[in-house]
This record gives C-alpha cells, structure tokens and sequence, in this order.
C-alpha cells in the first residue's frame, strides 16, 4: 500500500518526466491521457500480486489462471464500452483504455480476495485477521525477496531504457519496440511459470525441513 503511493504520483506526473527524457511531444500527450486514468490500479494490482503470490503457494494456482483468464474478457468489454463510447457510456478514446485497466485491476483484486477469504481449506489462513503493518515480519520479507528484487528491477530498468531510446528515435520506432515486446513476453510466461514452481516446490521442502522435497 505504501509503495502505490509514490508510484500513483510518479504515473500521475509522468509527463514532464518524459519530455525531460526527450520522448515525442505526441506521445508524451497520449501517455499522460492514459496513464492518467491508469494510475488507479497501482494500488489493487500490487494487492492482487500479493494474494496471486499467496494462493499459488498454497497450491491454489490454477484458480488464480480462471480469474485471470475472465479478466481478458472483462478488460475486451470495459475497453469496448469506454474507448468507443458503447451503451450510453461517454466516448473517452485512450483515456477510456486507462480506465479500463484501472477497472480490471479492482475486478481481480476482489475476486482473488473473495476466494482467499471463502474458499474451503483457506479460512483457516485468515486473510483479512493478519495485522496492516508487522515490522518483524516485512525485515523478514524484504531480507528474503531482495535477490529477486532486485533482479526484477535491473531487468525492468533495462527495458524501460531500450523503451526511451525507441521513443527519441520516434514514435514509429517506440510502436515496433512494443510489439516486438509483447512478443518476447509470451515466450518469457512459459520459463517465468515453471521457474515459479520450482521455487515454490522447493520453499515448501525447506518450510518441511526436508532436503528430499527441496530435491
């Protein structure tokens, strides 16, 4: 909750950031028009990261794929209804698809919060019981998460980067950029997931003390 802070206000002044990178002026238009409206599901997707985390390591990952799944059609449907202005809803174009994303977060979010808290054999967990804030317990997470952490970071700056270059270079250069990307990221999933797995197989023989189950 306290990290969607500063990311809300850094998505909500995105603009001149960007200019200062030296991003095309028409660009940096539609950017702040979507990122304005986009800017509110920061705070719900980092709590559905955190219950998609949860569940999968209990071994409920298959529902976290169904809520996923019915998010693609949610996220067709609001972007549908806002972009063009469907059903009686104002035509709002790319701020429209911004709003969507925001509505699709907060839909995810309370689906997997509901399953959490109601799915037989999870009560016990006690989802919404635990306190806001332990100390202890996010020393504990920060010391155990900082590798990958920091992996993610560098491998996110490193994208980031290559995004602004495409982006001075032009914006048809930026739009290749990102198809070329959505590409890669298809390919990625596959490896990401059983990279997943395995971590969260082998968590569960260390939790065991067990060096056959972490085998």
């Amino acid at each position: 909750s306290a990290v969607s802070l500063p990311a809300t206000w850094i998505g909500w002044n995105l603009a001149p950031i960007l200019r200062f990178l030296g991003q095309d002026e028409a660009v940096v238009v539609l950017t702040e028009e979507w990122m304005q409206a986009a800017v509110w599901s920061f705070l719900p997707y980092m709590w559905f990261t955190a219950l998609r985390h949860f569940l999968a390591a209990v071994g409920r990952a298959k529902v976290v794929t169904f809520i996923a799944i019915g998010a693609v059609g949610v996220n067709f449907a609001a972007n549908y209804v806002l972009v063009f202005g469907e059903f009686g809803f104002p035509r709002l174009g790319i701020a429209g698809s911004g709003y969507a994303s925001s509505i699709v977060c907060w839909v995810v979010f309370a689906a997997t919060l509901a399953y959490g808290c109601l799915a037989p054999g999870l009560k016990s967990y006690r989802v919404l019981a635990a306190p806001w804030f332990d100390g202890g317990l996010c020393r504990q997470m920060i010391k155990l998460g900082f590798p990958i952490a920091g992996l993610s970071a560098a491998e996110t700056t490193l994208f980031v980067a290559v995004s602004l270059v495409m982006g001075i270079i032009g914006p048809v250069a930026l739009a290749a950029n990102q198809v070329a990307y959505s590409f890669w990221n298809v390919i990625f999933v596959l490896p990401y997931a059983i990279g997943q797995a395995v971590a969260i197989r082998v968590a569960q023989g260390v939790g065991l003390g067990s060096r056959a189950a972490v085998r």
